[in-house]
């Protein structure tokens, strides 16, 4: 991100440019609420979202820090999930909440239901995304939800997907991957078809997230072991 790479720990954030280490703190940057940093993320313009162990919300961005709060004041001990859309906008949720934040409104809440917990999303702007839940594959935009297809969830919340990690992809032609415990659901955003099929896995084995090679293969990481696939959406 612009130049530079981002390290993040419970002594701040370190930023690289490829000779010398410049530390971001609260010593430095009185901003910044708290030196313990979770996670950290880049966004397609160049800034660099910051989240402490109380799921505050710190952005830096040429220069200047900036902190927002949470993502959910009623919810922060639970896993969130932060992505950039195409647009800029950032995406913020965590199971029960969706939070947006562009330049001209800054951090917003948008209207979600919480009883249908976020399993894993793709931000496309400012207003709308595919999400995918515990009751399946959904378009959100400025908190409708249009139903693309169910996903009967036979497993434990927690081994359904892993909170925090990819479940969910999006091809360049327009086809969503998800997986959930051993199935893969395949949904065209085109042609409206979806169909899914099992993963021949160990009982015991838990998936841990879903990488996308190309348009046509993929991968499912678990605990010692890989799953590779490929999927065409014209078969």
């Amino acid at each position: 991100a612009d130049g530079y790479m981002y390290i993040g720990s419970y002594a701040g954030v370190s930023r690289f440019n490829g000779t010398t280490f410049e530390a971001i703190s609260s010593e430095q940057y009185p901003e910044l609420p708290s030196n313990r940093i979770r996670h950290l993320r880049a966004s397609p313009d160049s800034s660099i979202w910051l989240f402490d162990e109380e799921h505050r919300i710190s952005r830096w961005k040429a220069g200047e820090l900036t902190t927002y709060g949470t993502i959910n004041e009623r919810l922060v001990d639970y896993f969130f999930l932060f992505k950039a859309a195409p647009t800029g906008a950032a995406w913020a949720t965590n199971r029960n909440g969706i939070k947006i934040f562009t330049e001209a409104t800054g951090f917003r809440e948008m209207p979600y239901d919480p009883a249908k917990d976020i399993i894993d999303y793709i931000p496309l702007d400012d207003s709308t995304a595919w999400i995918y839940n515990m009751e399946g594959l959904f378009h959100y935009s400025n908190g409708n939800m249009e139903h693309l297809v169910s996903i009967d969830h036979k497993a434990p919340y927690r081994d359904v997907a892993n909170p925090g990690f990819d479940a969910l992809k999006l091809t360049k032609n327009g086809v969503l991957i998800a997986k959930y415990h051993r199935q893969v659901v395949i949904y065209d955003t085109h042609s409206k078809r979806s169909y899914s099929y099992d993963v021949n896995l160990p009982k015991e084995w838990k998936t841990i997230r879903l990488e996308m090679q190309d348009d046509h293969r993929f991968r499912i990481i678990g605990e010692g072991i890989i799953y590779a696939f490929r999927i065409d959406p014209n078969e």
